[in-house]
């Protein structure tokens, strides 16, 4: 049992390299951009299922970070974090089973599973929120990971670098062309990292 790096070319989550020059670019429309500057967006699954792993994940996630922070070409200028978890009512899962709900037709709604999105320019404040990240309950079901993946990809610079971290397959999938969309608009690098659960195989004796 063990966090893999994945790369899924179809379906939800999705590992796609892509490179473009970087534009001028502002944030908010208001604050220039040094020409090449990217983001480093971490969207981490805080279900209760993460909670045996999740110190582990947020130490790689913190090694990716100082890694990443030495990049001469493209340099950081910012930094995104994106939680997801399970809404408060919908929270009907154990870490056995679980209860699969639908929510394609009720987009509108507020389901509160993403967020609070931390945007930063101060690599210490995000180290810090990343330390601060705790498990939220929940199960290891499908997850709302395609609208986290797509508000990291819009809160983020063009040409960006964005890390999943989850233990579970997505089921907001109806999302799936919006963030398609939006990585060929933004040419941004994301990479997932999924835990693969490995059951054994049980022998009896007698």
């Amino acid at each position: 049992m063990g966090f893999q790096r994945v790369y899924i070319t179809t379906g939800v989550l999705l590992t796609i390299w892509l490179l473009c020059l970087s534009p001028r670019v502002t944030v908010s429309g208001v604050e220039e951009v040094p020409l090449g500057s990217a983001s480093l967006a971490f969207v981490f699954d805080i279900t209760g299922s993460m909670y045996d792993d999740l110190l582990q994940v947020i130490d790689g996630a913190a090694r990716i970070l100082e890694t990443a922070k030495s990049r001469r070409t493209q340099p950081l200028y910012n930094y995104v974090l994106v939680p997801f978890h399970d809404p408060e009512y919908l929270k009907l899962t154990s870490r056995q089973s679980c209860i699969i709900l639908d929510t394609h037709g009720f987009e509108g709604l507020n389901f509160d599973d993403i967020g609070p999105v931390i945007v930063t320019t101060d690599s210490e404040e995000f180290q810090e929120e990343l330390r601060d990240l705790y498990v939220q309950g929940g199960g290891d079901c499908p997850e709302m990971s395609v609208g986290a993946i797509k508000t990291a990809l819009e809160v983020s610079l063009p040409n960006s670098f964005i890390y999943v971290f989850t233990d579970a397959r997505a089921k907001d999938y109806y999302l799936t062309e919006d963030v398609l969309s939006l990585i060929q608009q933004k040419q941004s690098q994301i990479t997932v990292f999924l835990k693969i659960w490995i059951l054994s195989k049980l022998s009896f004796g007698g």
